[in-house]
């Protein structure tokens, strides 16, 4: 374009009737038009960027994009706090001498109303009776009139209907390179340029400019980085702040910040004012958290669009394919979660991956959202809840690996709850304790248990005492355990006392004593362990007395039967232990006998063999020790079989493999004891690698002992 010439006739006929020819001459920094004069800045510059760093490719196309074009527009979108409003102005101070008029308008409350103020520098009246429609018409005839090129930065035009609305307006100013930030997704017929986060090198390097750490720190900062989705505001909010807390000592470290991010939340930090020049033309002197609150306006958000931000808030901040929304969020409709996430989409708050089909949510985003819709994440997310709680109740242990860290993310952000939510807490909890993640587990039973005190729901505390009995039992810390057995004893038998024909209570109860049982037979208390097993067993059968079909009461009274008979052989008390092994044996194969499908019936029937292999290995039966493991044997490869993903299954198997070996080893066949040892070596290497629970550990170390004793 030449540097002065003037509109054409058919660019005055897109724009209607001009009032006068485009006559055009330099005065210093203001451009005569005709009889006006107009300022080169038709408003004040942007501040000028600190520095930018890594963003030099998208400074290049910014460039080229704008200059490609005999009407540029550019939309360049991204989440909100990436970097956009910098960018522009990096752009503006770098090439503003390549420009005859520039302005740079903040549009937050609207692009028509923010191009209208430049009315007054363009020396523009209006007549009182023109409608909004008439000035702004008027607005571009004069912005049409002035000098090629002319730089328009409109700066946070987020409305993703006014920009539709305007879009056609702007494309009518064919002296002018229009710049758009905006967190809108797309636009139909603009170009495109999408601000992504800065790579980890940067994006270290910019914390480290507001706030300098050794070297030894880049790791944590790091994971700080991780958990804020590398947003650029975000990063320096929080540089500034560590270094403020830190001015006259050294209080809050870098490990501070990240327990705090992990364990508190964005919008709950350590803070102190900050200065920055975001959202504004001035610099802003706030706590990060208020600058991060007054990013997003939720209020104005169509209930399907509040609905869908509010169940992504509380899952991972990362990629989700579209079908597994649609699996969570079922039984809501499929066009529930299509409307709100258009609007999000369109919106900028959620990224949209058109190749791959999934929806990603910033850390940011759910921070606040988390923040401001506190009074209906609960009503919300009920559905998503009652997902998670079916994944538990339906799947495998493999299975439900993948809704782990869903799950966490889902019990952390929902601090209020229902029964529901308790629910998911303890299936998360239990599976976390049959998982060998002690300190997890007991921290959400924990958890639970406050939470429980405060609504008095006793037959749940009571469970949730007992599984942190059972916790500290596996770990040998007995005080502790017993200190929950006891209190989980006293409520159940409070409950049972006062409705002695619940069955529920009753079956409770004896697992109370069955527990206390288990507790000081550890402890090497038989006289105190036989009291309690007893008198769980009595309740047992008067249970089955009353239920005698019950398969689920059998199956306890069997466990019950095989407990008392470890008990007595670890006292040396072998007839009795016969007696009791013999009882579980007989009741679990009738069990398996009517219910041959049974994986836990099948269970109870391997077990049988192997504990009357076990007895009969202690009194020196070899032959008939080998009949009962090879059964046991025969049992575990069939269950492992019918379901190849059961950890618990897997661990029999090697179990069994184990025993054998062990046997073979004692009569002297050491090479098909090596076959047995070897065969359950790879298994629980796979399951040490898979889950890492301690007892598949140390069988592990213990087998590899074993290999090694054979050489």
């Amino acid at each position: 374009m030449s540097p002065n010439r003037t509109v054409t006739n058919s660019e005055r006929a897109n724009l209607g009737d001009l009032s006068a020819d485009s006559i055009t001459q330099n005065f210093g920094d203001t451009y005569i038009q005709g009889e006006i004069r107009v300022p080169r800045f038709l408003t004040a510059p942007p501040f000028k960027p600190e520095g930018v760093l890594g963003r030099s490719d998208e400074l290049n196309q910014i460039h080229q994009t704008l200059r490609a074009d005999d009407r540029p527009l550019l939309l360049m979108n991204g989440e909100g706090g990436i970097g956009k409003t910098t960018l522009a102005a990096c752009y503006w101070h770098n090439e503003q001498a390549t420009y005859k008029h520039a302005a740079w308008l903040f549009v937050d409350g609207g692009i028509h109303s923010a191009l209208l103020s430049l009315a007054n520098t363009l020396s523009l009246t209006f007549d009182p009776q023109l409608s909004d429609e008439e000035q702004m018409a008027r607005l571009l005839q004069r912005l049409a009139s002035l000098d090629a090129d002319c730089l328009l930065i409109l700066d946070n035009a987020n409305d993703p209907a006014e920009l539709e609305t305007c879009y056609l307006n702007l494309r009518k100013l064919p002296n002018c390179h229009v710049l758009l930030t905006t967190r809108v997704d797309e636009m139909a017929g603009a170009a495109r340029l999408k601000i992504e986060p800065l790579l980890k090198p940067e994006a270290i390097r910019l914390f480290t400019h507001y706030c300098p750490v050794t070297a030894a720190e880049t790791d944590t900062i790091h994971q700080i980085l991780v958990a804020i989705g590398y947003n650029t505001l975000v990063i320096e909010l929080l540089a500034k702040n560590l270094k403020n807390l830190n001015e006259f000592s050294p209080t809050y470290s870098l490990s501070n910040l990240l327990n705090d991010l992990q364990a508190k939340g964005l919008l709950h930090l350590q803070t102190q004012v900050v200065q920055t020049a975001y959202g504004s033309s001035r610099l802003r002197t706030a706590e990060p958290e208020a600058i991060l609150r007054a990013m997003y306006d939720l209020n104005q958000l169509p209930p399907p669009a509040q609905w869908l931000l509010n169940n992504l808030a509380v899952l991972p901040a990362q990629g989700y394919p579209y079908a597994l929304l649609e699996d969570l969020l079922t039984p809501a409709q499929a066009g529930q979660i299509q409307a709100g996430l258009r609007e999000l989409r369109q919106k900028g708050w959620v990224d949209w991956n058109e190749t791959e089909k999934t929806v990603k949510i910033s850390p940011v985003v759910q921070a606040v959202a988390r923040d401001k819709n506190k009074q209906t994440l609960l009503t919300d997310c009920a559905t998503l809840v009652a997902s998670l709680n079916t994944k538990f109740d339906s799947l495998n242990y493999t299975q439900v690996q993948q809704y782990l860290p869903l799950t966490r993310s889902v019990v952390g952000a929902l601090s209020e709850a229902n029964a529901d939510v308790d629910k998911l807490v303890f299936r998360l909890a239990d599976f976390l304790k049959e998982t060998g993640n002690f300190s997890e587990a007991a921290a959400l039973f924990n958890k639970l248990v406050a939470r429980l005190n405060d609504s008095g729901n006793a037959v749940n505390l009571s469970v949730c005492w007992s599984r942190l009995g059972e916790l500290y039992l596996a770990e040998g810390r007995f005080e502790q355990a017993l200190d929950f057995f006891e209190k989980d004893l006293m409520y159940t038998k409070k409950l049972y006392e006062a409705n002695p024909q619940l069955e529920l209570l009753k079956e409770g109860l004896a697992i109370s004593y069955q527990k206390l049982g288990e507790l000081h037979q550890a402890q090497g208390h038989f006289e105190q362990s036989l009291d309690f097993f007893e008198k769980g067993l009595r309740l047992k059968e008067e249970l089955i007395e009353a239920n005698p079909q019950s398969e689920h009461l059998k199956n306890g009274l069997a466990i019950c039967y095989s407990r008392l008979g470890v008990l007595h052989q670890a006292q040396g008390r072998f007839g009795k232990a016969l007696y009791f092994f013999t009882k579980q044996f007989q009741l679990a194969e009738k069990l398996y006998e009517t219910n041959p499908q049974s994986e836990q019936l099948k269970t109870g029937l391997a077990i049988g063999y192997s504990k009357l292999g076990e007895l009969c290995h202690a009194i020196g039966h070899i032959e008939k020790s080998a009949y009962f493991f090879e059964k046991q044997f025969q049992l575990a490869e069939e269950l492992h079989k019918a379901n190849p993903s059961s950890v618990g299954l897997h661990n029999g198997l090697a179990i069994s493999y184990w025993k054998l070996g062990s046997l073979a080893r004692e009569i002297a066949e050491n090479s098909q004891a090596r076959l047995y040892f070897e065969q359950a070596e790879a298994i629980w290497t796979v399951l040490c690698e898979q889950v890492g629970i301690p007892e598949y550990c140390n069988n592990l170390a213990q087998i590899q002992r074993d290999l090694a004793g054979l050489d």
